[in-house]
């Protein structure tokens, strides 16, 4: 193995080693989620929407169903939106046999 190849090599794992230190890092350090109870004021100086609430959510991907799903928790009325004929957006396209 050349010079060349043995700096270009060690420069890709340390890349490879960086990349996955930044993603544990990412996905330890999530911002604080706040649950409003029902029917609550999400921000400060906002207002009571009389009445029934309803929301489209467009796409019925994994955000599409979960933010949906997390809509009807808080007590909207949901219409989920799907241009194809399976929800879960790409995650249709994998192989179950893959797994």
């Amino acid at each position: 193995m050349g010079r060349r190849q043995f700096i270009k090599k060690m420069l890709l794992r340390a890349g490879a080693g960086v990349g996955v230190a930044a993603a544990g890092f990412v996905g330890y350090y999530q911002p604080r989620r706040e649950f409003y109870p029902q029917g609550g004021v999400e921000s400060e100086g906002g207002q009571r929407v009389q009445g029934t609430k309803k929301v489209v959510v467009v796409g019925g991907g994994l955000a599409g169903i979960s933010s949906s799903l997390e809509l009807a928790a808080r007590g909207f009325e949901v219409t989920l939106v799907e241009s194809s004929a399976a929800l879960g957006g790409k995650l249709t396209g994998w192989d179950l046999d893959a797994l």
